[in-house]
C-alpha cells in the first residue's frame, strides 16, 4: 500500500478557479400563426368554432408563468352579432378583480371590453413548442343574420427579443354566416327571383300556354 508523497500535495489553492463569460449575439424567435375560424348557424342557433395558434418555430415560446418569461397574448373578439355562450377553460374575459399573479393581459384591455383573452399556463408543460398548435373552442350564439366578423390575434411577450419575425399573420378572421331563421325550422335568408331568372320561367310559362292553346286547336278540327 503505497502513500502519496508530500510534494504532490497542493501547495496555493488561491489560483484554482477562474472567471469566464459568454456573449450570445444570435436572435433565436418563433414565428407563430393565427388561426381563425368561420361557422354558420341559423339566428338563434349556437356554432361551435375552434381558433388557435400554430408555432411554426425555431425558438420554442415557453407559456406563461415559465421562468423564462416567454408568452403569448392572444385576444379573441367575438363576432359582432353573436353572444358567448362556453369557451375555453383557458380563455375568459377581463376580470373585474386583477388576480396574482397577473394573466397576460394587453396593456389596453379593461372590464367590459367584450373581448377574450387566452393563454396556456407553464402547468401544462411547454405549450407553444416548434410545430404544436394549441386550440379555444367558443360556442357562439347567432343574434342576428347576416356574414358576422370577429378576430384573433397574437402577441408574443416577455424579455427581449419581443415580437415576431413576420408578423403579417398575427390576426385572423372569425367569420359566421348567419341565415334567418324560418317557421319550419330551417334557415331563411335565400334571395328572391328576380332580373333574369324571373323573365326565364315567364318564358317558359308563355311557351306551355302556347303548347296547350295549340294542342286544343287540334283536337277540335279533329
Amino acid at each position: 500500500m503505497s502513500t502519496l508523497d508530500d510534494s504532490q500535495t497542493e501547495t496555493d489553492r488561491s489560483d484554482n478557479s477562474d472567471n469566464w463569460s459568454l456573449t450570445v449575439t444570435g436572435v433565436n424567435q418563433a414565428n407563430f400563426t393565427a388561426l381563425g375560424a368561420t361557422g354558420r348557424a341559423a339566428v338563434g342557433k349556437t356554432v361551435t368554432v375552434r381558433v388557435g395558434v400554430r408555432n411554426n418555430g425555431p425558438a420554442r415560446i415557453e407559456g406563461w408563468g415559465s421562468p423564462q418569461g416567454s408568452y403569448l397574448i392572444v385576444t379573441v373578439v367575438p363576432p359582432t352579432g353573436t353572444t358567448v355562450v362556453n369557451d375555453s377553460p383557458f380563455c375568459g374575459p377581463f376580470p373585474t378583480i386583477i388576480p396574482d399573479p397577473i394573466p397576460p393581459f394587453p396593456g389596453d384591455g379593461h372590464p367590459d371590453d367584450g373581448k377574450y383573452y387566452c393563454y396556456t399556463p407553464a402547468a401544462e408543460g411547454v405549450p407553444y413548442a416548434p410545430g404544436r398548435t394549441v386550440l379555444f373552442d367558443f360556442v357562439l350564439r347567432v343574434d342576428q343574420p347576416g356574414t358576422l366578423r370577429g378576430s384573433i390575434k397574437i402577441t408574443r411577450g416577455g424579455p427581449p427579443p419581443a415580437g415576431d419575425p413576420d408578423p403579417s399573420d398575427d390576426i385572423a378572421p372569425i367569420v359566421i354566416n348567419a341565415a334567418t331563421a324560418t317557421p319550419g325550422g330551417g334557415e331563411g335568408g335565400g334571395l328572391p327571383i328576380t332580373g333574369t331568372n324571373s323573365t326565364a320561367i315567364a318564358l317558359i310559362g308563355l311557351a306551355l300556354v302556347i303548347a296547350g292553346a295549340a294542342a286544343r286547336v287540334i283536337a277540335t278540327r279533329r
